[in-house]
């Protein structure tokens, strides 16, 4: 009887000293590292509403990796950014952001997101590059301390970041009505206008040709309504005449009447309209 009891205590032993003993990951020196880059289009023209779409990326990389016995696991890793917000801002660029901070959640190593942010480019914007500042903050796991084995304390760090990214507004041409003369309008039939426009963009059209448009319901009708023009350089000016008829139930008041060029260049059609009164 005692036999057997050693013959158990003694395989008891044996198993206990054969289980592989667990150790934990533990990762040191390492932190999130952020990035942001625009994804798509990033030229614009002047009066455009568009949706920037910025990639938010972490690239953060654990330096040191050590096992270590008889603590406790961490549940986070120093290189995840956790509760990632991210904004962006206009700077000196002339452009109006629309969308609000937002929440992009948790982003962990070798991790990226992708965020669209409304924005407005302004009518009267210049060409050229501008840098609009991208701002990121995030919390991340700091370090880690054990108490007697059984107790993790966990201590945490915020980080903000700001990041330029580049758009480019592109060249556009934009015309000024510097004058409009009607002539002979009469209610219940034709007449003529006259139109003096000037190519006030930052672009010389090629093949351009000035229209004008019915605006509405309006009761000034154009019946000749495209003069093509040729080349439209920059600040160039050129005088259109158009045959319009006016309905007869047209009172006599100022009605608007839309103008449009249309141009081509870089293998592209483009449009630029105006109302006039």
């Amino acid at each position: 009887m005692e036999y057997h009891r050693f013959i158990i205590f003694v395989l008891v032993m044996f198993l206990g000293c054969s289980m592989p003993v667990m150790g934990v990951d533990t990762y040191l020196g390492s932190s999130p590292r952020m990035s942001a880059e625009l994804s798509g289009i990033n030229e614009f023209t002047p009066g455009q509403d568009v949706t920037i779409n910025v990639i938010v990326r972490n690239s953060g990389v654990n330096d040191l990796k050590f096992v270590t016995i008889g603590t406790i696991e961490r549940d986070d890793l120093p290189t995840t950014a956790k509760m990632v917000m991210e904004g962006l801002g206009s700077g000196s660029a002339p452009v109006i952001i629309k969308s609000d901070l937002q929440n992009v959640g948790d982003i962990k190593s070798q991790g990226l997101f992708t965020v669209p942010i409304l924005a407005k480019i302004l009518s009267n914007a210049s060409m050229g590059e501008y840098q609009i500042p991208l701002t990121i903050r995030y919390t991340y796991l700091a370090s880690a301390d054990n108490y007697a084995n059984d107790t993790l304390q966990n201590y945490y760090r915020v980080a903000s970041e700001t990041i330029p990214l580049t758009i480019r507004i592109k060249p556009l041409v934009k015309i000024d009505v510097i004058e409009a003369v009607p002539e002979n309008l009469n209610v219940g039939s034709g007449g003529y206008l006259d139109l003096k426009i000037q190519n006030i963009g930052f672009e010389d059209g090629k093949k351009a040709t000035v229209k004008i448009i019915r605006n509405g319901q309006s009761p000034i009708i154009p019946t000749d309504s495209s003069v093509f023009i040729g080349d439209f350089p920059r600040n160039g000016t050129v005088s259109c005449r158009y045959k319009v008829a006016v309905s007869g139930n047209a009172a006599q008041q100022t009605y608007p009447v839309d103008v449009a060029v249309t141009y081509e260049n870089r293998g592209e059609i483009s449009l630029h309209l105006l109302q006039i009164q």
